[in-house]
């Protein structure tokens, strides 16, 4: 009898690819002007309706834009890194953006737990800044650079779609599929 795939799994193969996609944007800097997409150094998919659909659905609006600035880059470390630093921007945004809407939608009891937990996040995100610049700063070379800034992306970036899934399940909207799920 022949196994069929169920809707999870499938969810999991694309979140696969999804994230192998996003993993490896720094070392490849895919460029979607090509007819194939390199997903990482062994795997590459042709370049499809499909594909960029499902890109387009799972992958939030300022990683988008962080993929096509890199995308639209010479390469240079300077660039790389000015387009990380447009996205740690948009992500420090987002983050003002749904602790602002939480604010204005949330209990003041509510608000007060959210609150707390940003000046805990801060805390911490202020101490894993220190560790991961402590340890880059040890190597040479701008490729560290560049990975340092896109690991601080990240810890933005969590934070802004943990904020985003709160504010959606509060207003009971539906919780978008690059969410909560993608954060690393």
């Amino acid at each position: 009898m022949q196994k069929q795939l169920t809707f999870p799994a499938l969810f999991i193969i694309l979140g696969m690819f999804i994230g192998f996609f996003i993993s490896e944007r720094l070392q490849n800097k895919t460029n979607l002007k090509d007819t194939t997409i390199n997903i990482n150094k062994d795997i590459t998919v042709p370049k499809t309706d499909y594909v960029e659909e499902q890109m387009r659905k799972y992958i939030h609006p300022i990683e988008q834009e962080e993929i096509n600035c890199l995308s639209n880059s010479t390469g240079s470390t300077g660039e790389s890194l000015s387009c990380i630093e447009k996205s740690n921007i948009a992500w420090n945004e987002e983050i003002q953006k749904y602790l602002n809407l939480l604010k204005i939608t949330s209990f003041n009891e509510r608000y007060k737990l959210i609150i707390n937990s940003q000046q805990i996040w801060e805390k911490q995100k202020e101490s894993d800044i220190k560790i991961i610049t402590s340890y880059i700063s040890e190597h040479g070379g701008s490729m560290y650079q560049e990975l340092a800034a896109d690991d601080i992306n990240n810890i933005l970036k969590n934070r802004a779609l943990f904020l985003k899934y709160i504010y959606d399940i509060h207003t009971d909207k539906e919780v978008d599929n690059y969410n909560i799920s993608n954060i690393q």
